[in-house]
């Protein structure tokens, strides 16, 4: 319950049309985002370096620093050869949280296509996208209903 509620909160702000943080120059990253940024900086370019710079500011501005620390640890917590390893309310959690993470790049993408692009690559950088989705087959657990047919969800007086 606990969670859910936050959850909806959380959806208020990830669906306003405005960022939680304004201004290029007055946008905080988050120390934890700052290491993860300093460490993907390594071997780029100088071009491809300001590039991920940016699009961490953008994200920075739109997401909350407790979903960025998601993020950047979902990959890294995420053992492969145990996908069941995480307890059911963080992975429940998480997936809430890969929910309020789109609402928020839906409403930036509003504002600012570019906003979109932005927060994408962040995500893409982090390496959260597989795992969460991982995650959500594993709790949507798609293999339940294979025998049935596919129409049986609008068949009448069944």
């Amino acid at each position: 319950l606990k969670q859910w509620c936050a959850f909806q909160i959380l959806q208020v702000y990830a669906r306003d049309a405005e960022p939680l943080q304004s201004g290029d120059d007055d946008v905080a990253i988050p120390p934890g985002t700052e290491r993860a940024l300093s460490a993907w900086r390594d071997g780029m370019d100088g071009e491809e370096a300001n590039e991920l710079e940016e699009d961490v500011l953008v994200a920075a501005a739109w997401l909350p620093e407790r979903i960025m620390s998601l993020l950047e640890g979902i990959a890294a917590e995420s053992a492969p050869s145990h996908p069941d390893s995480r307890p059911p309310a963080r992975l429940m959690g998480d997936l809430l949280a890969w929910i309020t993470t789109l609402d928020a790049l839906d409403a930036a993408g509003s504002v600012d296509m570019r906003n979109r692009s932005s927060i994408s690559g962040y995500i893409k950088k982090t390496g959260a996208l597989g795992c969460i989705m991982n995650a959500a087959l594993r709790v949507a657990d798609l293999d339940v209903l294979r025998d049935e047919s596919i129409f049986s969800c609008v068949e009448v007086g069944g």
